[in-house]
């Protein structure tokens, strides 16, 4: 990581479902040190599921400021990863940051839903 961004959290997903066909692998919440804007980056894997039938994913990121309180106007934010079908890969999310709201210090996040390609969801 470059001097434009500080790195306010590692993101370290403790809990998980079993059943999930995707996983949240590795994260890391950003401040650019220029804008002033917060990015979340997240390494999301396909787990025991052909990628081809993923449509979609779906997170639940509750937003927290710098005293570890939830902010309520923006929380929970459902970010959805969409159209997964069309990666060629097993992982996805490194290269599309989410922008989150400049409050924004700590985060916790979780899948929420899966939708797949013929409708069905997780």
């Amino acid at each position: 990581m470059d001097d434009k961004y500080y790195k306010l959290q590692d993101i370290v997903i403790d809990t998980f479902d079993l059943d999930a066909p995707i996983e949240i692998e590795e994260g890391v919440l950003l401040l650019d040190k220029t804008s002033k804007n917060v990015f979340l980056k997240l390494k999301l894997n396909v787990l025991d599921v052909d990628i081809s039938r993923v449509s979609s994913v779906s997170l639940r990121i509750d937003c927290l400021d710098d005293a570890m309180e939830i902010i309520t106007e923006i929380s929970p934010y459902i970010f959805t990863y969409r159209d997964i079908f069309l990666i060629d890969s097993k992982t996805f999310g490194e290269d599309n940051p989410i922008l989150l709201d400049d409050r924004v210090r700590r985060i916790n996040v979780g899948i929420s839903k899966v939708v797949f390609t013929d409708t069905s969801t997780w």
